[in-house]
């Protein structure tokens, strides 16, 4: 860790001052978090995929806190990039006689909305 006293220790994650408990909870789908400053827990969270561990999520949730802001920006920036590639590929694989163009005004609307969408790039007429 950063030396600021962070760290996974039995049931609680300690960052600095903030201490994560966690508790499974059959009942609720697996694992139970609670986040709290010392003055008792303040907010409660169901696990992130039920298709992972509740000790792998654990550590998943320390090293995201523990990284610093620019791995989080780069981790972000690569999510929207995988993302943006693959919802082009299915506007592809659905629209394969379009062009570049028409296939970029029709992410403009998956991304930003029909409405947004046509506010910054005009109309479109190759709504189906």
């Amino acid at each position: 860790m950063d030396g600021s006293g962070g760290g996974l220790i039995g049931g609680v994650i300690r960052l600095g001052r903030v201490a994560m408990h966690h508790d499974e909870d059959p009942a609720a789908g697996g694992l139970l978090l609670s986040i709290g400053s010392g003055r008792g827990y303040v907010q409660a969270m169901r696990t992130l995929a039920e298709d992972t561990a509740p000790q792998t999520e654990r550590v998943l949730i320390e090293l995201l806190r523990a990284a610093s802001p620019r791995r989080k920006l780069a981790m972000l920036l690569s999510a929207n990039r995988t993302a943006r590639l693959l919802a082009m590929t299915g506007l592809r694989e659905r629209h394969p006689n379009d062009s570049p163009a028409k296939l970029q005004r029709r992410l403009a609307d998956l991304w930003l909305g029909p409405e947004l969408a046509g506010k910054a790039y005009g109309p479109f007429s190759g709504h189906e």
